[in-house]
């Protein structure tokens, strides 16, 4: 981690008056990354990321999706259903921790919420999006070409009420997310996930989405990027991406699976820091 790096945190209020957990690190006079974490997992996934001397060059946020991580988890299941609540939360997160329209960065489900805020709040506000191991929709008849067929096997189970056959499904899915990582790595990413109730990733996951006329609309550039060997999500979703944003560009890791910003970080901050600069400069 670069000497200079120091990291703030505390609770905003997000929409309705959720309290959602943020993190920052860097110049906040400095271009803007904002990093929305996926389904069932925390801001913590970006340590390398924001461990990186990308905090030397960049304004880094992130933070806790609702029901998520060290984020408020209201009772209900309407208040993970509808697509304006992340709009909105990605909306308070944006106005108060930096003062430049921030590059978002959305990974897996994370990029849906990307399409969340585009859908509720436009791209007047942002400059422009990365979406890493995502999709364009959710529970709709195309996605069935592009995703994977072995997860659906235990995915049910990490919606479990028990919390020993939860707990053994999300193993085997945080497991599966990454094609090579040591067992203290699985152990932490486990933990995180298990801090989402299982009511949260059903309630998400019946979301029926349809981003198709919010990204062919967008206008500022995007990049996709995903890996070759990706379990979940199939190379064929960043293609469709790729056809579908009119400004993008599509970039494959060849070693890496549904985490490419953890297992070739190297090449994911490279990437990240020429995008962003090619835009904010």
């Amino acid at each position: 981690m670069p000497d200079t790096a120091l990291f703030n945190h505390g609770y905003l209020d997000g929409a309705g008056g959720a309290r959602l957990y943020h993190k920052d690190t860097g110049n906040p006079d400095a271009p803007a990354v904002l990093f929305i974490h996926g389904w069932s997992q925390t801001h913590a996934i970006w340590i390398k990321q924001f461990s990186s001397e990308l905090a030397e060059e960049f304004h880094l946020i992130s933070f806790d999706l609702r029901g998520h991580g060290y984020s408020e988890c209201p009772a209900g299941e309407d208040h993970y259903l509808n697509g304006k609540l992340y709009a909105d939360d990605l909306q308070a997160v944006i106005s108060r921790c930096n003062r430049n329209a921030p590059v978002l960065v959305g990974w897996s489900y994370g990029a849906l919420v990307i399409g969340d805020y585009l859908r509720h709040h436009g791209q007047a506000g942002i400059s422009g999006i990365i979406m890493v191991s995502g999709l364009h929709g959710l529970g709709i008849e195309e996605l069935t070409v592009m995703l994977g067929t072995g997860p659906a096997e235990y995915m049910p189970d990490t919606m479990a009420d028990d919390p020993e056959t939860q707990f053994r499904a999300m193993q085997r899915c945080t497991r599966d997310m990454v094609a090579d990582t040591t067992p203290a790595q699985l152990q932490l990413m486990t933990a995180q996930a298990m801090m989402t109730t299982p009511a949260v990733r059903a309630a998400m996951m019946s979301r029926v989405i349809d981003n198709t006329d919010v990204l062919s609309g967008f206008r500022k550039p995007a990049l996709i990027i995903h890996g070759r060997h990706d379990p979940f999500i199939l190379v064929d979703a960043a293609e469709h991406l790729n056809r579908l944003c009119p400004n993008s560009t599509l970039s494959m890791y060849e070693k890496s699976a549904h985490m490419p910003f953890r297992e070739e970080a190297e090449k994911f901050n490279r990437e990240l820091a020429r995008f962003t600069n090619g835009i904010t400069s």
